[in-house]
């Protein structure tokens, strides 16, 4: 049986390089600084480059404000300047890893390929300074164990039962006559929309792609002169990042979500589509088949004519649309455990009382001892 251990005078902050509204990272900050602040957990959140308003909830890095903690989570996805700081912090810590994209994506882009870069040889500085590393899929627990990693431990990325509670009464919008597909991502190499397009041009005119997320400039330019070179740039509406509000619309207006991304350390659209009753298509990539979990149509083909025909044919058939989101649901229901508020607040709530009995030269030590324990 699991001992309930107390939270007071718990303190628990989180820390990551940048903030940013709607982007997945932050969103999964503040869902950790909801859930602990509910257990009754003392938190705060510290960035350095704090965007869209934030700064409200997001406090600037400061080394002074964090000596005074049980533990700081510290989230990484690329190179961080302020690494050493942060490490020289004699309080403990655990990542929280959220996947790097692989730098050859950005072979455009220096400073991206330069950040991402970076990002995996830090990796190195920080498996010497945690006690603890928290993953949000096996496809990014392998990677950190290729590295040298102890025993990374799965930690939610959002509240499923919450999610599903949100969108419960959500109506669809769909316009007659046309079928939209859907795809939320980063307009970037890695998640490949220039393939989106390809397969819009095996498709019937009713057929239309909406694209939603923030934008590589560059990669942006090259997705709107291919849509045109392709005939489709009128079936393509690009909205760019939006608002919830404008999101929810999207998949309430669409059809189907439509994956072609070449690199996934997780894909939060992937549930947040299948939350919102939608069939999901998606290349197999990545985390991709982890998330879906046998739910939803994967690809194990990138060709744009077998991945239109694929979407013609399901689509135009109700009961295939019908069996796939009952799977989805399913699939829904399985992540209800470990994707929850109660999940987060368990997995601190113990590691706090673990590291407060092993003494600090101890820490690595018990590293493997303390995962076994709080995977249990």
């Amino acid at each position: 049986m699991r001992h309930v251990h107390s939270t007071q005078g718990m303190v628990i902050h989180q820390y990551h390089f940048s903030v940013s509204p709607g982007d997945a990272i932050t969103n999964q900050m503040f869902f950790i600084y909801r859930s602990l602040r509910q257990a009754g957990i003392e938190s705060r959140i510290y960035a350095d480059h704090i965007r869209g308003g934030l700064s409200k909830w997001v406090n600037r890095f400061n080394e002074a404000e964090l000596w005074n903690c049980d533990l700081l989570l510290l989230h990484h996805s690329h190179g961080n300047p302020q690494l050493q700081k942060l490490l020289g912090i004699e309080v403990p810590k655990a990542l929280i890893y959220h996947n790097i994209t692989p730098e050859h994506f950005f072979r455009h882009d220096p400073h991206m390929w330069n950040l991402c870069r970076i990002g995996r040889s830090q990796l190195k500085l920080i498996r010497q300074a945690v006690s603890t590393t928290f993953v949000d899929s096996r496809f990014n627990g392998r990677e950190l164990k290729d590295l040298g990693f102890t025993d990374p431990i799965h930690f939610p990325l959002f509240d499923i039962g919450v999610m599903m509670a949100e969108v419960s009464n959500s109506q669809p919008r769909r316009e007659k006559g046309k079928i939209k597909l859907l795809f939320v991502g980063k307009i970037a190499p890695h998640k490949n929309q220039i393939a989106l397009l390809r397969t819009l041009s095996y498709l019937p005119p009713e057929y239309e792609l909406t694209l939603v997320g923030s934008a590589d400039p560059i990669y942006l330019d090259y997705v709107k002169l291919t849509a045109r070179a392709l005939g489709v740039h009128s079936r393509v509406q690009i909205l760019g990042k939006v608002p919830e509000k404008d999101l929810k619309r999207a998949y309430q207006e669409s059809w189907a979500f439509l994956s072609t991304s070449l690199h996934e350390g997780f894909g939060v659209p992937l549930i947040e589509a299948m939350v919102h009753q939608l069939p999901v298509f998606a290349i197999n990539s990545g985390a991709v088949a982890e998330t879906l979990d046998d739910a939803g149509v994967l690809f194990n083909t990138e060709k744009p004519w077998e991945l239109a025909a694929v979407l013609k044919t399901f689509l135009a058939h109700p009961e295939a649309i019908k069996a796939a989101i009952a799977r989805q649901n399913q699939r829904l229901e399985a992540l209800r455990a470990g994707e929850s508020q109660e999940r987060v607040q368990t997995i601190c709530r113990d590691l706090v009382h673990h590291l407060r009995v092993v003494p600090e030269c101890d820490w690595k030590k018990e590293a493997a001892n303390i995962a076994r324990q709080l995977e249990t």
